[in-house]
């Protein structure tokens, strides 16, 4: 087993962190200097502890930056169809938040599936409020079709499980995970 990641948060969300979201909207007004003094710090720092972070754990990661010959994982919330294209010719390998509620992730496993790989794909709202029984269908069905179609598919949620999934929920979709796995094997 590998993990997937790296340090924490990112830079906007370490920013929001530090400052709160309504004085950054303001110092990017009132301080222009200080709110870009801000993000150079926090990406020098974040720079820093990757660089301290790949020779030491480097290898018991399987997805991490590029700098370590791993493939790349983007996370970015939101609909971003507009700059998909542009994110895609980074280098970018795949992408995470994948939530229905913004867009489709049919559409996206349509539009981008050729080009990169997905993580996620089952909406947080059908994990909470889903029978397991008919949950577990569901991610059968659509996880066999993702795979089919993506160049890669990590089966999990549009976003995170929080502990307020319930348990039986989780392990229908991990359940579900096992069968796609077994059926890809039988074939």
């Amino acid at each position: 087993m590998k993990a997937v990641g790296g340090i924490g948060c990112g830079v906007f969300e370490i920013s929001e962190d530090l400052v709160g979201y309504e004085w950054l909207c303001f110092l990017q007004y009132d301080d222009p200097d200080l709110f870009r003094d801000l993000y150079i710090k926090i990406g020098d720092l974040l720079a820093g502890l990757w660089k301290d972070l790949l020779p030491r754990y480097g290898d018991l990661f399987c997805v991490l930056p590029h700098a370590a010959n791993k493939p790349f994982l983007l996370h970015s919330c939101g609909k971003i169809f507009e700059v998909m294209d542009d994110i895609i010719a980074t280098g970018v390998n795949a992408k995470h938040s994948n939530e229905d509620q913004i867009a489709l992730f049919d559409e996206r496993i349509d539009r981008y599936g050729s080009s990169i790989g997905f993580f996620g794909g089952f909406d947080l709202n059908d994990l909470c409020c889903k029978k397991p029984d008919v949950l577990f269908e569901e991610v059968v069905e659509r996880g066999t079709c993702y795979r089919a179609k993506a160049r890669g598919f990590a089966l999990g949620s549009g976003n995170s499980i929080p502990n307020y999934v319930p348990v039986e929920s989780f392990l229908a979709m991990v359940k579900a995970a096992e069968e796609i796995r077994w059926r890809e094997r039988s074939c």
